[in-house]
Protein backbone atom coordinates (compact mmCIF):
# COMPACT_ATOMS: atom_id res chain seq x y z
CA UNK A 1 0.00 0.00 0.00
CA UNK A 2 1.67 3.13 -1.06
CA UNK A 3 1.29 6.39 1.79
CA UNK A 4 1.77 10.28 0.96
CA UNK A 5 3.92 11.77 3.83
CA UNK A 6 2.16 14.08 5.43
CA UNK A 7 2.97 17.38 7.42
CA UNK A 8 5.79 17.49 10.70
CA UNK A 9 3.83 15.36 13.43
CA UNK A 10 3.67 17.66 16.43
CA UNK A 11 2.16 15.53 18.51
CA UNK A 12 4.02 12.25 17.87
CA UNK A 13 1.91 10.16 19.75
CA UNK A 14 -1.86 11.92 19.62
CA UNK A 15 -2.11 13.01 16.08
CA UNK A 16 -4.03 10.71 14.84
CA UNK A 17 -7.13 10.83 17.43
CA UNK A 18 -9.06 13.50 15.71
CA UNK A 19 -12.24 12.18 14.31
CA UNK A 20 -14.00 9.51 15.56
CA UNK A 21 -14.92 6.25 13.76
CA UNK A 22 -18.12 4.64 13.49
CA UNK A 23 -17.42 1.51 14.75
CA UNK A 24 -20.65 -0.09 12.47
CA UNK A 25 -18.91 0.98 9.06
CA UNK A 26 -19.57 -1.57 6.14
CA UNK A 27 -18.13 0.35 3.27
CA UNK A 28 -14.31 -0.68 1.80
CA UNK A 29 -13.10 1.33 -1.70
CA UNK A 30 -9.86 -0.34 -2.96
CA UNK A 31 -7.57 1.92 -4.50
CA UNK A 32 -6.03 0.78 -8.31
CA UNK A 33 -2.91 -0.85 -8.10
CA UNK A 34 -3.63 -1.28 -4.52
CA UNK A 35 -5.37 -4.65 -2.24
CA UNK A 36 -6.13 -2.15 0.46
CA UNK A 37 -8.23 1.28 0.05
CA UNK A 38 -5.92 3.86 -0.37
CA UNK A 39 -7.42 5.81 3.01
CA UNK A 40 -6.80 2.24 5.17
CA UNK A 41 -4.05 3.89 7.08
CA UNK A 42 -5.95 6.96 7.91
CA UNK A 43 -9.68 4.46 8.66
CA UNK A 44 -7.50 1.84 10.74
CA UNK A 45 -6.08 5.04 12.90
CA UNK A 46 -9.88 6.66 13.80
CA UNK A 47 -10.55 2.71 14.39
CA UNK A 48 -8.28 2.15 17.26
CA UNK A 49 -8.31 5.54 18.52
CA UNK A 50 -10.10 5.23 21.36
CA UNK A 51 -7.98 2.30 22.57
CA UNK A 52 -4.53 3.91 22.09
CA UNK A 53 -6.08 6.95 24.24
CA UNK A 54 -6.79 4.43 26.94
CA UNK A 55 -3.35 2.71 26.84
CA UNK A 56 -1.48 6.13 26.69
CA UNK A 57 -3.41 7.30 29.91
CA UNK A 58 -2.52 3.96 32.01
CA UNK A 59 0.64 4.20 30.73
CA UNK A 60 1.35 7.64 31.66
CA UNK A 61 -0.20 6.48 35.11
CA UNK A 62 2.25 4.27 36.04
CA UNK A 63 3.83 6.03 38.10
CA UNK A 64 7.46 3.86 38.01
CA UNK A 65 8.86 6.08 35.27
CA UNK A 66 8.77 2.79 32.99
CA UNK A 67 6.64 5.14 30.14
CA UNK A 68 9.38 7.54 30.13
CA UNK A 69 12.08 4.80 29.29
CA UNK A 70 10.03 3.07 27.02
CA UNK A 71 9.90 5.74 24.51
CA UNK A 72 13.51 6.82 25.08
CA UNK A 73 14.84 3.46 23.88
CA UNK A 74 12.44 3.61 21.17
CA UNK A 75 13.46 6.46 19.96
CA UNK A 76 17.25 5.59 20.30
CA UNK A 77 16.61 3.23 17.15
CA UNK A 78 16.53 5.58 14.83
CA UNK A 79 20.12 6.71 15.63
CA UNK A 80 21.87 3.06 15.21
CA UNK A 81 23.64 2.57 12.14
CA UNK A 82 23.98 -0.99 11.74
CA UNK A 83 21.30 -4.19 11.60
CA UNK A 84 22.83 -5.80 14.25
CA UNK A 85 22.63 -3.10 16.58
CA UNK A 86 18.86 -2.22 15.35
CA UNK A 87 17.95 -6.01 16.01
CA UNK A 88 20.00 -5.82 19.77
CA UNK A 89 17.80 -2.67 20.58
CA UNK A 90 14.51 -4.26 19.42
CA UNK A 91 15.66 -7.43 21.39
CA UNK A 92 16.13 -5.37 24.80
CA UNK A 93 12.49 -3.57 24.34
CA UNK A 94 11.04 -6.59 23.58
CA UNK A 95 12.86 -8.23 27.07
CA UNK A 96 11.86 -5.51 29.23
CA UNK A 97 8.64 -3.92 28.12
CA UNK A 98 6.54 -6.79 26.95
CA UNK A 99 5.05 -7.29 30.75
CA UNK A 100 5.06 -3.10 31.59
CA UNK A 101 3.01 -2.95 27.47
CA UNK A 102 0.71 -6.21 28.97
CA UNK A 103 -0.26 -4.93 32.06
CA UNK A 104 -1.21 -1.10 30.51
CA UNK A 105 -3.63 -2.93 27.89
CA UNK A 106 -5.09 -5.17 30.92
CA UNK A 107 -5.83 -1.74 32.98
CA UNK A 108 -7.16 0.00 30.08
CA UNK A 109 -9.74 -2.25 29.79
CA UNK A 110 -9.62 -2.84 25.98
CA UNK A 111 -12.05 -4.99 24.46
CA UNK A 112 -10.91 -6.11 21.38
CA UNK A 113 -13.42 -7.72 19.40
CA UNK A 114 -15.42 -4.39 18.60
CA UNK A 115 -12.34 -3.49 17.02
CA UNK A 116 -11.27 -6.48 14.86
CA UNK A 117 -14.83 -6.10 13.36
CA UNK A 118 -14.28 -2.61 12.39
CA UNK A 119 -11.54 -3.48 11.23
CA UNK A 120 -13.25 -6.42 9.41
CA UNK A 121 -15.45 -4.52 7.87
CA UNK A 122 -12.67 -1.98 6.33
CA UNK A 123 -11.09 -3.85 4.07
CA UNK A 124 -12.00 -5.30 1.03
CA UNK A 125 -14.95 -8.56 0.70
CA UNK A 126 -11.64 -10.08 -0.72
CA UNK A 127 -9.40 -9.62 1.92
CA UNK A 128 -11.84 -10.08 4.67
CA UNK A 129 -10.61 -14.04 4.94
CA UNK A 130 -7.25 -13.45 4.42
CA UNK A 131 -6.61 -11.28 7.49
CA UNK A 132 -5.44 -12.88 10.75
CA UNK A 133 -5.11 -11.11 14.37
CA UNK A 134 -1.98 -11.71 16.41
CA UNK A 135 -3.00 -12.91 19.80
CA UNK A 136 -3.19 -9.46 21.62
CA UNK A 137 -2.87 -5.83 21.08
CA UNK A 138 -5.13 -5.58 17.83
CA UNK A 139 -1.84 -6.42 15.14
CA UNK A 140 -2.62 -8.05 12.51
CA UNK A 141 -1.33 -9.53 8.93
CA UNK A 142 -2.84 -10.05 5.31
CA UNK A 143 -1.43 -12.80 3.01
CA UNK A 144 -3.05 -12.45 -0.51
CA UNK A 145 -1.92 -14.28 -3.95
CA UNK A 146 -3.40 -15.08 -7.31
CA UNK A 147 -1.98 -16.38 -10.46
CA UNK A 148 -3.29 -16.45 -13.91
CA UNK A 149 -1.21 -19.37 -15.75
CA UNK A 150 -3.57 -22.77 -15.56
CA UNK A 151 -1.10 -24.59 -13.50
CA UNK A 152 -3.13 -27.23 -11.24
CA UNK A 153 -0.20 -26.63 -8.48
CA UNK A 154 2.90 -25.66 -7.87
CA UNK A 155 5.43 -28.67 -7.25
CA UNK A 156 7.88 -28.63 -10.56
CA UNK A 157 7.96 -30.98 -13.27
CA UNK A 158 10.79 -33.34 -11.48
CA UNK A 159 12.12 -34.12 -15.06
CA UNK A 160 14.18 -31.54 -17.14
CA UNK A 161 12.30 -29.90 -20.08
CA UNK A 162 12.70 -32.17 -23.04
CA UNK A 163 14.82 -31.66 -25.58
CA UNK A 164 13.50 -29.83 -28.43
CA UNK A 165 13.49 -31.25 -32.13
CA UNK A 166 16.35 -30.26 -34.12
CA UNK A 167 14.80 -27.04 -35.63
CA UNK A 168 13.46 -25.98 -31.99
CA UNK A 169 15.47 -23.89 -29.87
CA UNK A 170 15.49 -23.69 -25.93
CA UNK A 171 17.77 -20.72 -24.63
CA UNK A 172 18.91 -19.89 -20.57
CA UNK A 173 16.69 -16.71 -19.72
CA UNK A 174 19.47 -15.78 -17.29
CA UNK A 175 21.84 -15.17 -20.09
CA UNK A 176 20.45 -11.79 -21.06
CA UNK A 177 19.25 -10.34 -17.72
CA UNK A 178 18.29 -6.57 -17.55
CA UNK A 179 17.56 -5.29 -14.13
CA UNK A 180 16.45 -2.04 -12.58
CA UNK A 181 15.83 -0.69 -9.83
CA UNK A 182 13.74 1.99 -7.36
CA UNK A 183 14.03 3.76 -4.12
CA UNK A 184 11.06 5.95 -2.65
CA UNK A 185 12.57 7.38 0.98
CA UNK A 186 10.35 9.96 3.25
CA UNK A 187 11.68 11.77 6.09
CA UNK A 188 13.25 9.12 8.52
CA UNK A 189 13.70 5.97 6.56
CA UNK A 190 15.84 4.30 4.22
CA UNK A 191 15.54 1.92 0.83
CA UNK A 192 18.05 -0.57 -1.10
CA UNK A 193 17.49 -2.46 -3.96
CA UNK A 194 19.93 -4.18 -6.14
CA UNK A 195 20.42 -6.93 -8.72
CA UNK A 196 23.45 -9.27 -7.96
CA UNK A 197 25.21 -12.47 -9.93
CA UNK A 198 26.32 -15.09 -7.82
CA UNK A 199 29.73 -17.19 -9.64
CA UNK A 200 30.21 -19.39 -6.95
CA UNK A 201 30.05 -23.84 -7.45
CA UNK A 202 28.13 -25.25 -7.77
CA UNK A 203 26.63 -23.33 -9.89
CA UNK A 204 25.56 -19.40 -10.88
CA UNK A 205 22.80 -17.54 -10.49
CA UNK A 206 21.12 -13.94 -10.17
CA UNK A 207 18.97 -12.85 -6.93
CA UNK A 208 17.08 -9.61 -6.55
CA UNK A 209 17.26 -7.41 -2.93
CA UNK A 210 14.99 -5.08 -1.52
CA UNK A 211 14.61 -3.53 1.61
CA UNK A 212 12.51 -0.70 3.56
CA UNK A 213 13.10 0.70 6.94
CA UNK A 214 11.26 3.61 8.62
CA UNK A 215 11.92 4.88 11.86
CA UNK A 216 10.54 7.56 14.27
CA UNK A 217 8.88 9.90 14.41
CA UNK A 218 7.63 9.81 10.24
CA UNK A 219 9.11 7.81 7.80
CA UNK A 220 8.25 5.69 4.57
CA UNK A 221 10.78 3.43 3.11
CA UNK A 222 10.15 1.15 -0.30
CA UNK A 223 13.24 -0.53 -2.05
CA UNK A 224 11.81 -2.12 -5.65
CA UNK A 225 14.08 -4.42 -7.53
CA UNK A 226 13.26 -6.54 -11.09
CA UNK A 227 14.92 -8.53 -13.42
CA UNK A 228 14.18 -9.00 -17.35
CA UNK A 229 15.45 -10.92 -19.95
CA UNK A 230 16.24 -8.71 -23.18
CA UNK A 231 16.14 -11.34 -25.59
CA UNK A 232 15.06 -10.46 -29.55
CA UNK A 233 13.18 -11.41 -32.28
CA UNK A 234 14.47 -11.77 -34.64
CA UNK A 235 17.95 -12.36 -32.71
CA UNK A 236 17.68 -15.04 -30.15
CA UNK A 237 14.95 -16.35 -32.01
CA UNK A 238 13.97 -16.18 -35.42
CA UNK A 239 10.54 -14.61 -36.49
CA UNK A 240 7.70 -17.05 -37.06
CA UNK A 241 4.95 -18.73 -35.99
CA UNK A 242 6.76 -20.83 -33.53
CA UNK A 243 5.51 -20.68 -29.72
CA UNK A 244 7.33 -19.56 -26.75
CA UNK A 245 7.15 -21.69 -23.79
CA UNK A 246 8.53 -19.85 -20.62
CA UNK A 247 9.41 -21.93 -17.53
CA UNK A 248 10.26 -20.17 -14.41
CA UNK A 249 12.15 -21.74 -11.08
CA UNK A 250 12.89 -18.96 -8.25
CA UNK A 251 13.11 -18.80 -4.42
CA UNK A 252 11.01 -15.65 -2.78
CA UNK A 253 12.40 -14.80 0.74
CA UNK A 254 10.72 -12.42 2.91
CA UNK A 255 10.71 -10.57 6.36
CA UNK A 256 8.59 -7.87 7.82
CA UNK A 257 8.24 -6.50 10.87
CA UNK A 258 5.64 -3.35 12.25
CA UNK A 259 6.68 -2.14 15.64
CA UNK A 260 4.55 0.73 17.09
CA UNK A 261 5.20 2.43 20.06
CA UNK A 262 1.61 4.59 20.23
CA UNK A 263 0.57 4.92 16.54
CA UNK A 264 0.52 2.78 13.37
CA UNK A 265 3.69 0.98 11.63
CA UNK A 266 3.34 -1.02 8.97
CA UNK A 267 5.31 -3.43 6.55
CA UNK A 268 4.17 -5.30 3.58
CA UNK A 269 6.21 -7.21 0.50
CA UNK A 270 5.47 -8.37 -2.37
CA UNK A 271 6.19 -10.45 -5.79
CA UNK A 272 5.18 -9.78 -9.28
CA UNK A 273 5.55 -12.05 -12.31
CA UNK A 274 2.50 -10.61 -14.39
CA UNK A 275 1.76 -14.45 -13.82
CA UNK A 276 2.18 -14.38 -10.06
CA UNK A 277 1.58 -12.64 -7.51
CA UNK A 278 2.16 -12.95 -4.22
CA UNK A 279 1.84 -10.69 -1.42
CA UNK A 280 2.57 -10.03 2.71
CA UNK A 281 1.62 -7.32 4.88
CA UNK A 282 1.94 -7.06 8.83
CA UNK A 283 0.15 -4.11 11.43
CA UNK A 284 0.52 -2.85 14.79
CA UNK A 285 -2.02 -0.26 14.97
CA UNK A 286 -1.73 0.86 18.51
CA UNK A 287 1.51 -0.96 20.05
CA UNK A 288 3.83 -3.76 20.40
CA UNK A 289 5.23 -6.28 17.18
CA UNK A 290 3.69 -7.97 14.36
CA UNK A 291 6.28 -10.01 12.36
CA UNK A 292 5.82 -12.28 9.24
CA UNK A 293 8.00 -13.99 7.61
CA UNK A 294 7.90 -16.00 3.69
CA UNK A 295 10.25 -18.65 2.46
CA UNK A 296 8.37 -20.08 -1.07
CA UNK A 297 9.48 -21.92 -4.15
CA UNK A 298 7.38 -19.92 -7.19
CA UNK A 299 7.24 -22.10 -10.39
CA UNK A 300 5.46 -20.45 -13.04
CA UNK A 301 4.89 -21.94 -17.11
CA UNK A 302 3.36 -20.18 -19.76
CA UNK A 303 3.15 -20.19 -23.48
CA UNK A 304 3.27 -16.95 -25.79
CA UNK A 305 3.23 -16.48 -29.29
CA UNK A 306 6.59 -14.41 -30.66
CA UNK A 307 4.85 -11.36 -30.89
CA UNK A 308 4.59 -11.47 -27.51
CA UNK A 309 8.11 -9.87 -26.84
CA UNK A 310 7.21 -7.92 -23.68
CA UNK A 311 5.55 -11.39 -22.03
CA UNK A 312 8.53 -13.36 -22.57
CA UNK A 313 10.99 -11.03 -22.05
CA UNK A 314 9.28 -10.62 -18.26
CA UNK A 315 10.94 -12.05 -15.33
CA UNK A 316 10.04 -10.62 -11.90
CA UNK A 317 9.77 -8.07 -9.37
CA UNK A 318 9.55 -7.81 -5.39
CA UNK A 319 9.15 -4.46 -3.08
CA UNK A 320 9.45 -4.15 -0.01
CA UNK A 321 7.53 -1.29 2.39
CA UNK A 322 7.78 -0.22 5.29
CA UNK A 323 5.83 3.18 6.98
CA UNK A 324 5.60 3.81 10.84
CA UNK A 325 4.06 7.20 12.35
CA UNK A 326 4.82 9.02 15.87
CA UNK A 327 6.74 6.59 17.83
CA UNK A 328 7.80 3.39 16.13
CA UNK A 329 9.95 1.32 13.65
CA UNK A 330 9.31 -0.82 10.61
CA UNK A 331 11.41 -3.25 8.26
CA UNK A 332 10.38 -5.10 5.06
CA UNK A 333 13.19 -7.30 3.38
CA UNK A 334 12.96 -9.17 0.76
CA UNK A 335 14.84 -11.75 -1.80
CA UNK A 336 14.46 -13.24 -5.05
CA UNK A 337 16.99 -16.00 -6.04
CA UNK A 338 16.66 -17.36 -9.40
CA UNK A 339 17.60 -20.65 -9.80
CA UNK A 340 15.92 -21.32 -13.84
CA UNK A 341 14.80 -19.54 -16.21
CA UNK A 342 14.20 -21.21 -20.20
CA UNK A 343 13.02 -19.94 -22.97
CA UNK A 344 11.97 -23.00 -25.22
CA UNK A 345 9.89 -22.29 -29.10
CA UNK A 346 7.16 -25.07 -29.99
CA UNK A 347 5.40 -25.62 -32.78
CA UNK A 348 1.76 -24.45 -33.14
CA UNK A 349 -0.66 -27.54 -32.57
Amino acid sequence: MELEAGSQITDPLRSSTKNAYNLEKTEAVSAPGSILPSDFKETIAKIVAPAREALLQAMENDGTGTYIAFKEDVEQLKTLKSDDDKQEQLSRIRKYYYNFVHEAWEKAGIDEEPYKNAILRALPDTLRERIAFDAEFLNFRIEYSNRKDPLPSEKPDPSPAPLPAPELQCYNATKAIAGGSNKVITLAAGATANLFRYTGQPSSYYYLFANGVAFPLYGIGRGTCWANSNITIPGTFMADDKLIRIRKNFTWDATITAFAGGLVSCANGYYWSGTVFKHIEVWAPVIWFSELKRNEAIFEEEQADKSQLQVIRRGAEISNFAFTEGLGYANSTGSLTINNWTLCEELKK
